[in-house]
């Protein structure tokens, strides 16, 4: 879906998506374009939401449609370009950026994880083992950096996630 849609290697998606499966796939579609992920709670404040999309740039966002369900998929106009124009290339770095990540409550922030930063994670022996068949959940804002730790690191051991119903229902509070 996302590669028909002409997405280029980095280029920023906007996934405004509340914790779930979606969310899960739609991380996983990113990656598999080629993309970089940009995770945004769908249940934040729209002022929040804007800011992070005006901040970061992105080519594409990708939300929930209703009528009929499934995803909404935007090329959006203002994006600035295939990747941040600020950024090293990605031949440069080594790696190429797998998501950027703003935190919630502050100045925007984007924080740029990159593909060589993640890889390490899923296999750091200092974490508790998964195994094919374990569940683990998913409580971790669907902002924070620490989605990476719950949903990678389980996917590669072929353990399944659980999303607490608390996670999905729990509202987001205001950016201060």
């Amino acid at each position: 879906m996302l590669a028909g849609q002409g997405v280029r290697t980095e280029e920023l998606v906007v996934l405004c998506l509340p914790p779930g499966a979606a969310l899960v796939i739609g991380l996983l579609g990113v990656l598999k374009a080629r993309g970089t992920y940009v995770p945004v709670d769908a249940r934040a404040p729209a002022s929040w939401r804007d800011a992070v999309v005006a901040d970061c740039g992105a080519g594409l966002a990708v939300s929930p449609a209703e009528d009929p369900p499934g995803w909404l998929v935007q090329r959006l106009a203002d994006g600035r370009s295939a990747s941040m124009p600020s950024w090293p290339a990605a031949a440069e770095r080594g790696a190429g950026a797998a998501a950027v990540h703003y935190s919630r409550g502050m100045q925007c922030d984007g924080v740029v994880l990159e593909h060589r930063q993640l890889f390490p994670l899923l296999a750091d022996p200092a974490l508790p083992g998964l195994a094919a068949g374990d569940v683990t959940a998913q409580r971790a804002s669907v902002c924070s950096d620490l989605l990476n730790l719950e949903i990678w690191r389980p996917l590669a051991a072929g353990a399944a996630i659980a999303i607490p119903a608390a996670a999905r229902s729990v509202p987001v509070p205001a950016a201060r």
